[in-house]
């Protein structure tokens, strides 16, 4: 009989050298091409189960150096003594988990793989999740001059995730070692030398920044999809087609839904609940306003299927959180509709974008903290965004939001108080969308 697939070479060296688990080649082959990971450094690995790369790279960095491993699973082999692991979800509160050690990093690396289902395409969107989460752990807790090493899955959104790495570190790379298995999708995406060590950003993009940490997590855990499948349901009921060509608010929501790689038949079937071709639950629309801590305005979406949960809700959170719920009216004056996409300045000149956007039909491109702002009407935000996408210029958010006309300065607790205020919010099962015109510092934003 012969041996099974995984008893090759690298498993049967690995036994011999006293590595849990193969992957530690893949590792040596990584550190050998790009010459990374010197004594002193101070080494965090994401995904660090069963523990081959925290012996390999403890032993590189030395006596001087720290290596931090966390995973889900625990690690039951002995480590060495320059080795702190922490057993924790990455995805739900590796910041929180991160943030307890007070450490920062030369090199983060993420061996994060998602429970494989068969299906290539399911299977590679979890794989980016987990970069996403990687990444963002990254631009918290990297050094400047430090480098990123992340394994993804090989699908629709890896070019997506290389262009973000690219736009981030002064070097970017793709490998594949040898060590890897032929079958595998598995590839390693290489960021060498941050470009900055800290991104900072307007108001909006802030609040965006904040969602994209929570999105792996959300994703996770279904919510994402859920809140896209009733927006794609009830566009497709209120605007009286299932045709999205003849349906703006539908083809809105269609591209959200194929951002987030949903399945086409999950799109289809929410198209068909909508205009009654299948039976469906009815989503009502409703949307809410109040205040904040230190008098913020706050918007809230709603889409439910039941009205008066939804209300009891989402004024318990307003209370809950030292805000308070207001009449319709009372806030929306300070908020105008608008397309918006945030563009990172490094990754185009302004000439150039305003040539784009101005052409394509953008109202105003603005500078803010590091970032272009493109701004839209509602019913031009589509084709700024395909013009942005012809050209290759990759943006860091884009979608149609209510922006404020001015802003609310928010310090100390009642900072904190507003960012729980929208966490919770956001988590609530019957919210669609939370706007606010808060503006929090940098640091208070960071530790969020």
């Amino acid at each position: 009989m012969k041996h099974k697939t995984w008893e090759d070479h690298f498993s049967r060296k690995a036994k011999k050298e006293n590595f849990p688990a193969r992957s530690v080649y893949k590792l040596q082959e990584i550190r050998k091409k790009f010459r990374i990971i010197k004594k002193g450094d101070v080494i965090l690995d994401l995904g660090c189960s069963p523990g081959s790369w925290l012996v390999y790279a403890a032993d590189l960095v030395g006596s001087e150096g720290v290596v931090v491993g966390v995973d889900l699973k625990p690690v039951e082999i002995a480590v060495p003594p320059n080795v702190k692991v922490l057993t924790g979800d990455v995805a739900e509160n590796g910041i929180d988990l991160l943030n307890s050690l007070d450490l920062q990093y030369n090199i983060i690396l993420s061996d994060m793989a998602p429970a494989t289902t068969g299906r290539k395409d399911i299977d590679s969107y979890r794989s980016l999740l987990l970069c996403r989460v990687a990444l963002e752990i990254a631009e918290s807790f990297l050094l400047p001059e430090g480098c990123f090493v992340c394994k993804i899955f090989q699908g629709p959104d890896f070019k997506e995730f290389s262009d973000t790495v690219k736009n981030l570190f002064k070097e970017q790379k793709t490998f594949k070692p040898q060590s890897s298995r032929k079958a595998s999708k598995e590839i390693y995406v290489i960021g060498i030398g941050t470009k900055s060590e800290v991104f900072s950003m307007s108001g909006h993009s802030k609040w965006s920044s904040i969602k994209h940490k929570k999105g792996a997590a959300d994703a996770k855990r279904g919510k994402v999809f859920t809140k896209l499948i009733k927006e794609i349901t009830v566009a497709a009921r209120m605007g009286g087609s299932g045709d999205p060509a003849a349906n703006p608010r539908l083809r809105t929501a269609i591209l959200a839904a194929k951002a987030e790689n949903m399945p086409k038949d999950n799109i289809d079937r929410a198209i068909k609940k909508g205009t009654g071709e299948l039976e469906g639950v009815n989503y009502e629309e409703n949307n809410y306003e109040g205040y904040g801590p230190g008098g913020a305005a706050v918007l809230v979406e709603s889409l439910t299927d039941n009205k008066n949960r939804a209300v009891a809700d989402i004024r318990h959170i307003f209370a809950k959180c030292g805000g308070n719920m207001g009449e319709n009216g009372c806030v929306s004056w300070m908020f105008d509709k608008r397309g918006y996409c945030c563009v990172d300045k490094k990754t185009v000149d302004e000439d150039k974008l305003m040539e784009i956007v101005l052409e394509a039909g953008a109202e105003d491109v603005r500078e803010d903290n590091g970032v272009w702002e493109v701004i839209t009407a509602p019913a031009d935000f589509e084709m700024v965004k395909e013009a942005l996408d012809k050209a290759s210029i990759v943006y860091r958010d884009a979608e149609v939001t209510m922006l404020p006309k001015n802003t609310t300065n928010l310090q100390g607790k009642e900072a904190e108080q507003m960012i729980r205020l929208m966490d919770m919010l956001d988590d609530c099962e019957d919210v669609q969308k939370v706007y606010t015109n808060a503006d929090i510092p940098d640091e208070i934003f960071n530790a969020a």
